[in-house]
């Protein structure tokens, strides 16, 4: 029988792994969680803390910016401009470089 769902969020990589670090501390994890925690594991690139964090930074600090957003640009943690472009561009036709040089200081402090 399907589990109803109570609440949807959207979680950055860091959070999903401590999620199922957890889980899989109490139960065993189906193939699915596990493949997805190794992924975790693999590419996750800052703590759950600082995650979180950096998406409120980057949603406060730039009006182009919503969670949704945010939460793609710190589970791929760029480290250029036109790593950064991938996800800025996807909205809007024309960001600054200097917006995309700002948020990747931003990027840096977290990382």
């Amino acid at each position: 029988m399907p589990k109803k769902i109570m609440e949807e969020k959207l979680l950055t990589l860091p959070e999903v792994k401590e999620i199922l670090t957890k889980r899989g501390e109490d139960d065993e994890l189906g193939y699915i969680q596990r493949v997805t925690l190794d992924y975790t594991m693999k590419f996750a690139a800052a703590d759950k803390d600082n995650a979180r964090k950096l998406v409120s930074d980057l949603v406060s600090k730039f009006d182009f910016v919503d969670e949704n957003m945010a939460v793609q640009i710190v589970n791929a943690m760029p480290t250029s401009i036109p790593e950064l472009k991938v996800f800025v561009t996807e909205k809007h036709k024309v960001v600054l470089s200097s917006d995309m040089e700002k948020m990747l200081g931003i990027i840096d402090k977290y990382r």
